[in-house]
């Protein structure tokens, strides 16, 4: 009866009567279950009253031996450190829980559970492992009916996604779980799923969108039943207001979330608000309390990472909204100091860039110092030579780190629809623009955007982009408010931009202003002493992905590829090994594994014959952009070809298959029609329009109708 009590009592808002009630109920009880039932409540009521220590020790007293009570004291255990930001005791603590109740085959615990400790990971910035909870949460509550499991396990998931900066789908996710909760009456739960939706119209730049969010009933409902739900909704409001420009709005909104921060202390929003509040004076042009504040934020937040376990610090400041903070505070100070990877005698810089000749030590010297400048970068090199790879390696030893990378291919794009995605748009500026957008310069602010084939715009975005660099400022397409970015550019081109400019095709300002810095990759054949180490690094990356022993290129075989001469570069060199891997009997790859390669069924026919022909290089290699396969030379046997015996051959999958089919088909087709995309479009009987979007996303296959 003092246990009933108790539970009623603490339900009622009562926690120190509860208290009195659960150690009543520990006095009388004679059974050991009684005794850890009436201790596992204790410590709610004790955590209700801020005696937390306390309400920690009744829940480590629970018996191991009695499964089910000793979960739901590791679940308390676990959110008590949760909340206090003892993130590794969380994580140890709902483990456990978790697996308990795995073995307990309670399903709605663990749904649950497993949704609370993927916020505790999404909170590190793990994403891979909240991720994987989320899957394992929503997979439990579906299997079993579980409707409101859930929708906690996609109010997760929504968050992640925005962390991730996904802000198209996270509104897909968020829109339904909003619905879902004011379907159930539960006002709280929607008010955060409208905050996360509304910072997800905001990070689309759909300022209208967000404010929709922000005043709906059930929101405001929930913000007043919440102290919680009131603060995520007022940080969300004050950065609304603050993209209108609306000061007074936004510091409105900031003493409100402050007030709610009393009620419901939250381990992010003390940096938060200091960040805003600098915001909002830095618009008001007092940039000395802005930098006041900025620092107070950065310290704030410093001492939240000190909580992080050290392995977690950079997942966990990699986050966009954490990672502004630090750039607003001290952006001189935010290069990563480590960089001995870069002076190692073999380099590998983003996992591809690999090496140790001269011509790649020549470009590696080079990286840390530009990396730290904020200059505009230009990377030139044929395709395949990892321009990249190397405009990764700049942006991670830069003071940007931290905030986005953003890539954007322009020789994918048609001028308009180029112009669109670089600046955004209004809503009505063309047909189908029912909604305001963001551009990718506005997505990448604060960060790095990579704009890869530049050499590809046309003449107007050429003058789009050049203002950008001179002014750091535009327009959105069909609308009139400049917009100011802070965005450092790093560019990339195969193509030969000063002859471009005496054609006229290329404006010389422009080029006069990318070419600052320049870093100029060596193509593969000038660097084939690098060729043993690429060949290890592939074939090591390929027996760790099949969890089978690295295979070796013998000397014969490095010989062979020394005297190929790469138009593909390392892209084509690693496509070759992929190959010839399939073909290798027993741990090495000789020769013979290459045989089914033309290319290299001739040369080492060339390595054979007592007279070998010399011939000269071409001027401009075709580029290769996959390795071409091929059967035996003998006569086609009748009947279909069996497509199925060569994709187990080559050990590919059915779309690998496909898509190799279809590059070596329209390359050829390019070929034989002189690079006329018409032409190939009628040899192949597809639309012109539909080869000539394919021709060009792939930059081989733009190589070929160029006639390069």
């Amino acid at each position: 009866v003092a246990l009933a009590q108790g539970k009623a009592l603490l339900r009622l808002g009562r926690p120190a009567e509860a208290l009195s009630a659960f150690e009543r109920a520990r006095a009388a009880a004679t059974e050991p279950a009684v005794q850890a039932a009436a201790n596992l409540n204790a410590g709610a009521a004790l955590l209700a009253t801020g005696a937390r220590d306390a309400a920690m020790e009744r829940w480590e007293q629970v018996p191991q031996g009695l499964p089910a009570l000793r979960a739901y004291a590791d679940l308390n255990l676990g959110s008590a450190s949760a909340d206090a930001g003892e993130f590794e005791h969380a994580v140890d603590a709902l483990g456990r829980a978790l697996a308990r109740w795995t073995q307990l085959g309670s399903d709605r615990n663990v749904a649950q559970l497993a949704t609370n400790l993927a916020r505790v990971h999404l909170t590190l910035g793990d994403f891979a492992r909240s991720q994987e909870l989320i899957d394992f949460a929503l997979g439990r509550a579906r299997l079993h009916g579980d409707g409101y499991g859930e929708l906690g396990a996609q109010l997760t998931y929504g968050a992640l996604l925005l962390d991730r900066q996904e802000a198209t789908s996270a509104l897909g996710v968020l829109e339904g779980v909003r619905q879902g909760y004011e379907r159930l009456g539960n006002d709280v739960h929607a008010a955060q799923a409208a905050a996360l939706k509304a910072r997800a119209h905001l990070l689309r730049g759909e300022r209208a969108q967000a404010e929709l969010e922000l005043g709906r009933s059930a929101a405001q409902r929930g913000a007043a039943n919440s102290h919680g739900a009131c603060l995520a909704l007022e940080l969300v409001r004050a950065e609304v207001s603050l993209s209108l420009g609306d000061l007074l709005g936004a510091g409105r909104a900031l003493t409100r979330a402050k007030d709610a921060l009393l009620g419901a202390p939250e381990l992010e929003a003390p940096y938060r608000l200091a960040y805003l509040t600098g915001r909002i004076k830095s618009a008001g042009g007092d940039s000395a309390g802005a930098a006041a504040d900025f620092v107070r934020a950065a310290r704030l937040l410093d001492q939240l990472v000190q909580k992080v376990p050290a392995t977690k610090r950079e997942g966990f400041l990699a986050v966009p909204r954490r990672a502004e903070v630090l750039v607003a505070a001290e952006p001189e100070q935010r290069y990563p100091r480590a960089v001995a990877a870069l002076k190692a005698s073999s380099v590998d810089v983003g996992s591809g860039l690999v090496g140790s000749s001269d011509a790649l030590r020549r470009i590696t010297k080079q990286l840390e110092p530009i990396g730290r400048s904020n200059a505009t970068a230009l990377i030139r090199g044929e395709s395949g030579t990892g321009k990249e790879l190397l405009a990764e390696a700049l942006h991670q030893l830069s003071p940007r780190r931290h905030m986005p990378l953003v890539k954007v291919n322009c020789a994918a794009m048609v001028e308009e629809l180029l112009l669109s995605e670089l600046f955004g748009h209004e809503k009505g500026a063309f047909t189908g623009a029912v909604r305001e957008r963001k551009g990718r310069f506005e997505v990448a602010d604060g960060g790095t955007i990579f704009l890869d084939e530049i050499g590809d715009i046309s003449p107007k975005a050429q003058v789009a982009l050049l203002r950008v660099l001179q002014e750091r400022e535009f327009e959105r397409v069909g609308g009139s408010k400049t917009i100011k970015v802070d965005v450092r550019v790093i560019c990339a081109t195969n193509r030969d931009l000063e002859a471009l400019i005496a054609q006229g095709a290329f404006r010389a300002d422009l080029y006069y202003r990318l070419k600052g810095v320049m870093l100029v990759l060596p193509p593969l054949r000038e660097r084939t002493e690098d060729l043993p180490v690429l060949g290890r690094h592939f074939l090591e990356r390929r027996a760790k992905e099949r969890q089978e022993p690295a295979l070796r290129l013998t000397d014969a075989a490095l010989e062979l590829l020394a005297r190929h001469s790469w138009p593909g570069n390392v892209r084509e060199f690693e496509n070759v090994v992929e190959a010839a891997a399939i073909f290798a009997e027993g741990p090495t790859i000789d020769v013979e594994a290459f045989l089914h390669i033309a290319e290299f069924r001739a040369l080492a026919g060339e390595a054979t014959s007592p007279t070998p022909t010399p011939t000269a290089a071409p001027r401009k290699p075709a580029p290769a952009p996959s390795v071409a396969v091929e059967l035996p030379q003998a006569a086609a046997p009748p009947g279909p070809l069996d497509f199925y015996e060569l994709a187990r051959a080559r050990g590919i999958s059915l779309k690998e298959l496909r898509h190799e089919i279809d590059m070596q088909c329209i390359r050829r087709a390019l070929v034989e029609a002189s690079g006329n995309i018409s032409e190939a479009a009628r040899l192949l009987g597809m639309k012109r329009s539909r080869l000539s979007q394919i021709v060009n996303a792939e930059p081989m296959l733009r190589e070929v109708a160029n006639g390069e």
